[in-house]
């Protein structure tokens, strides 16, 4: 049985999530050769370029309906508390990563949120990066526009046919989640043994870390 949460505290760890995520993916990606945010550790694993792109095509369907329902709501007041739907429930758990940062389950993506196969040029990795960012500081401005809605009364749909909905705050939940899944996906692909080092960068890092 779901219990009451908080609803500042939870709004609170999303931002701060969300916020954490964001400088993390800016960091360790952001000035990335072609080589690296294209190599695959296996034919069948996506990239690090295709983990954040995924992220990203999963908030531009959902940011717009968030942003709609929200400017329909506005006159609303926010509750103290809220409760997980059983719909919600489900997504989360589907989506989060466990305090071990392991991804308890292994999902198969929407067409609709499928990253493209094909290598990137630095203007597509470019691009997807800018994407990438702005739709995560959007997801950090809805998350305080939240602030002041009710979490629990406000339904969103959860899928493309509509058939069903779920909270407010679950949904916010499963759109930090996810995207802080992907880039932890992405980080094992950095971390991986055989991933291509840039020994220019590494020296020009390691010599500005010196300073």
């Amino acid at each position: 049985m779901s219990k009451q949460l908080s609803s500042s505290i939870l709004l609170h760890q999303l931002q701060r999530l969300n916020r954490r995520v964001l400088e993390i993916a800016l960091r360790d990606f952001g000035q990335m050769s072609e080589e690296q945010l294209n190599w695959k550790p296996s034919v069948d694993q996506w990239n690090i370029l295709q983990c954040l792109e995924h992220s990203m095509l999963f908030l531009d369907h959902y940011l717009p309906l968030l942003e709609q329902v929200l400017q329909k709501n506005k006159l609303l007041t926010p509750t103290p508390t809220y409760k997980v739907s059983q719909y919600g429930k489900y997504g989360i758990k589907m989506v989060k990563i466990n305090r071990n940062n392991q991804l308890k389950l292994t999902l198969h993506s929407r067409k609709a949120f499928q990253p493209m196969e094909e290598p990137q040029t630095a203007g597509d990795q470019q691009t997807i990066i800018t994407r990438y960012e702005k739709n995560v500081q959007k997801l950090a401005n809805i998350l305080l526009q939240a602030e002041s809605l009710p979490l629990g009364k406000i339904k969103i749909p959860f899928n493309f046919g509509g058939l069903f909905k779920i909270k407010l705050g679950d949904l916010l939940q499963v759109l930090v989640y996810h995207t802080e899944r992907h880039l932890v996906q992405a980080q094992r692909v950095l971390y991986d043994d055989n991933f291509p080092i840039d020994l220019e960068a590494l020296e020009a890092d390691l010599a500005h870390r010196s300073n």
